[in-house]
């Protein structure tokens, strides 16, 4: 049995994974929530010995990119303007 823990209450592991007899390796599920500024977690597995511990960042949702439509208008003129993201939002999406 490895145990596992994580230093962020906003990234989840499972409490320990166990591996079947002759495997060395085991891949777990990491869930995540949304961030509003960079955060980072402290992975940390350790199966009886001194734990060994990896890190991982997150991040807020970026933006892809920006279009303007017409890029040149007289002034006094509507423009319309799409944002693409570089992912799905998760609610809520401030823009």
């Amino acid at each position: 049995m490895v145990s596992l823990t994580s230093s962020n209450p906003k990234v989840t592991v499972p409490a320990s994974i166990t591996l079947k007899a002759g495997l060395v390796t085991k891949s777990f599920p990491i869930l995540t929530e949304v961030v509003a500024s960079r955060e980072s977690a402290t992975i940390s597995a350790s199966a009886g010995g001194t734990p060994l511990t990896a890190t991982l960042t997150l991040r807020p949702i970026g933006t892809k990119s920006v279009t303007l439509t017409p890029l040149s208008v007289v002034g006094g003129a509507d423009v319309a303007g799409l944002v693409t993201l570089e992912c799905p939002a998760n609610p809520p999406t401030s823009l």
